[in-house]
């Protein structure tokens, strides 16, 4: 009875981190072939986050990324950062990390796409 108890312990604990990263990520374009897997936050002075992802493709590709800082009301608390490029290779696991530029972030939604981020439409992301 235990390991049963345990089994859906595990299952539901990976449900509940899919949804609350399914909060925090916000995508542009096609999402199909990038994973988070982990999101993990440190608060201190300033925010700090940390994101694992995986490319779930055959081929290498090219994720733009940037992070929209919020209060704990969600407010914005800071202008939207400039997209950073990053090269996943085939079946490889990613670490970005990221910084709050201010005190006043509580809270934060990573921004995916695998569009060319110079020109992904904003209203293109979840909102």
């Amino acid at each position: 009875m235990k390991n049963i108890f345990a089994v859906i312990l595990l299952l539901w604990s990976s449900f509940a981190f899919a949804q609350a990263a399914a909060t925090k990520v916000e995508f542009a374009g096609t999402s199909d072939a990038i994973k988070v897997n982990k999101i993990m936050v440190k608060q201190g002075a300033l925010m700090q986050v940390q994101a694992e992802m995986y490319n779930d493709l055959r081929k290498p590709m090219t994720v733009y990324y940037r992070t929209r800082w919020l209060d704990e009301g969600g407010f914005q608390v800071w202008e939207d950062e400039a997209w950073k490029p990053m090269v996943f290779q085939a079946f490889t696991t990613q670490r970005i990390q990221m910084t709050a530029p201010t005190p006043k972030a509580r809270d934060f939604k990573i921004q995916l796409s695998t569009q060319d981020a110079t020109q992904a439409p904003r209203e293109s992301l979840n909102q």
